[in-house]
C-alpha cells in the first residue's frame, strides 16, 4: 500500500503524525500536575513515537530528493524527445519529397531508355539525313529581294501566281491567244485586276530579260518578241521565283565531289 502512495501524501501524514506527538506531548507535560516521577514514565511512550515519525521523516525526504532528481531528468529527456520527433517529422517530409523526386525521375527515364530503344531499332545514316536535307533545300529554298527586311509587310519572296499575271506570264499568254481565268490571283491577294506589288528583284530580272530578248512596248503599241520562245519563257519564269536551281547545281556538285 505504501509503495501505491505517492511521496508527497507519505510526507504530509509524516508531518501529520509528528504535530499530533507533539502535542500529546505538550498537553501531558502541561496538564498533568504530577509528581515527577509519573511525568517521565508518562512522557516515554510519546517520545518513542516520536523518534519513529522522525527517522521515517527522514527516509523519505531522502527518497523525495532521488525523485525529484529523476523528474528533472524526465523532464529533460521529454524536451529531447519532442525535438528529436520534430526532426524525425521533417526527415519523413524530406523521404517522402525524395520519393516523388525519384519516382518521376525513374519514369522519365524508362520513357527515355524506349526513346532510345526506338531510335536504335530505326536509326538513319547520316548521309541518308544530308541528301534528304539537300533536296528539300533545293525544292523549298527562294531568293527574297534585297531591299527586303524583317517587318516590311511585303512578302519576301513572289509567289506562282503572282509571276504567272507579270510582265513574263502575260506575254506568254499573248503568244499563246490564250486567256485562262485561272490564272488570275484570288481576291484576298488584292490583285484582282490590278497592278502587282513591285520588288527590285522582279524590276531588275525584267529590265535584263527584255535587254536581252529586245524591245518591248506596253498599251496599244506592238511587242517584237520573235527570240521569245515557250520553252524560254517558262525558264526565266522559274528564275524569277527562286535563283535555288544555281545553288542547286554548285550544291549537288560539292556533295558528289
Amino acid at each position: 500500500m505504501e509503495s501505491e502512495v505517492s511521496t508527497k501524501k507519505q510526507l504530509l501524514s509524516l508531518v501529520d503524525d509528528v504535530d499530533l506527538v507533539i502535542r500529546l506531548i505538550s498537553d501531558s507535560a502541561i496538564g498533568n500536575r504530577r509528581k515527577t516521577e509519573n511525568v517521565k514514565n508518562f512522557c516515554i511512550l510519546p517520545e518513542y513515537l516520536l523518534l519513529q515519525k522522525n527517522k521515517k521523516l527522514a527516509d523519505l525526504t531522502e527518497v523525495a530528493c532521488q525523485q525529484q532528481k529523476l523528474e528533472v531528468k524526465v523532464k529533460a529527456t521529454r524536451a529531447e524527445i519532442a525535438m528529436k520527433d520534430t526532426e524525425i517529422k521533417c526527415l519523413q517530409k524530406h523521404l517522402k519529397a525524395a520519393e516523388q523526386l525519384l519516382g518521376t525521375a525513374l519514369h522519365q527515364a524508362k520513357e527515355k531508355l524506349k526513346s532510345f530503344d526506338q531510335a536504335n531499332k530505326g536509326s538513319v545514316m547520316s548521309e541518308d539525313i544530308i541528301k534528304y536535307a539537300h533536296k528539300i533545300s533545293a525544292s523549298c529554298s527562294t531568293a527574297a529581294p534585297l531591299n527586303w527586311t524583317p517587318g516590311d509587310q511585303r512578302r519576301p519572296y513572289p509567289q506562282d501566281i503572282e509571276m504567272r499575271c507579270g510582265w513574263l506570264g502575260q506575254i506568254n499568254n499573248s503568244d499563246m491567244n490564250v486567256k485562262d481565268p485561272m490564272l488570275k490571283p484570288p481576291a484576298q491577294l488584292g490583285t484582282d485586276g490590278i497592278q502587282m506589288p513591285s520588288f527590285s528583284i522582279y524590276s531588275t530580272g525584267v529590265t535584263l530579260l527584255m535587254l536581252g530578248f529586245g524591245a518591248f512596248e506596253t498599251g496599244n503599241q506592238s511587242m517584237d518578241m520573235s527570240t521569245f520562245t515557250d520553252g524560254r519563257s517558262t525558264e526565266d519564269v522559274d528564275v524569277m521565283s527562286s535563283d535555288s536551281s544555281s545553288s542547286d547545281s554548285s550544291d549537288s556538285s560539292g556533295v558528289n565531289d
